[in-house]
């Protein structure tokens, strides 16, 4: 099985610590850096070249969205999964439309952290029972309801 190199770029170093714990042991995952700003994730991104980036979705202000574009053009097959704090439609919506592959959410446990790591690590899509999948799937195609009352989202908002 291949590894997965993963740096993780997260204001808070007890997340780091955390998410270091789920990793250890884990086969074919391994991190390879960890950041607490943008500038920093553009350093590790270019000198680690993991394959996987974890990325807190406040990071700079709205600076997060903004640095997805920006790797998703250097580096195209950078897998990108957005570190949230709780389940905001708005950000997810800016977050798929800049090119992030997935979306992770406080309160997410052990298994679900691993799953979403290794199905993005290999291209596969958000699951379409996820909110962010949801929200993905709703962008792609506005016919397609989302949540409660959510409205739904274009490629262009």
């Amino acid at each position: 099985m291949p590894t997965t190199t993963i740096a993780i770029i997260h204001p808070s170093e007890l997340l780091h610590l955390g998410l270091i714990s789920v990793f250890t042991g884990e086969a074919g995952i391994m991190v390879v850096g960890q950041g607490f700003t943008s500038q920093e994730a553009q350093k590790l991104v270019k000198q680690h070249r993991p394959d996987l980036l974890l990325l807190f979705d406040r990071l700079d202000g709205d600076g997060s969205f903004d640095l997805v574009e920006k790797l998703k053009v250097s580096r195209p097959d950078l897998k990108i999964v957005m570190l949230g704090v709780q389940e905001n439609t708005t950000y997810m919506a800016r977050a798929a439309a800049a090119g992030a592959d997935d979306y992770l959410f406080e309160g997410s446990t052990k298994q679900q952290i691993l799953n979403t790591i290794k199905d993005a690590a290999i291209g596969k899509p958000p699951s379409p029972f996820s909110i962010y999948g949801k929200v993905v799937a709703s962008m792609q195609d506005p016919s397609v309801p989302m949540i409660g009352e959510t409205p739904a989202f274009s490629l262009l908002e």
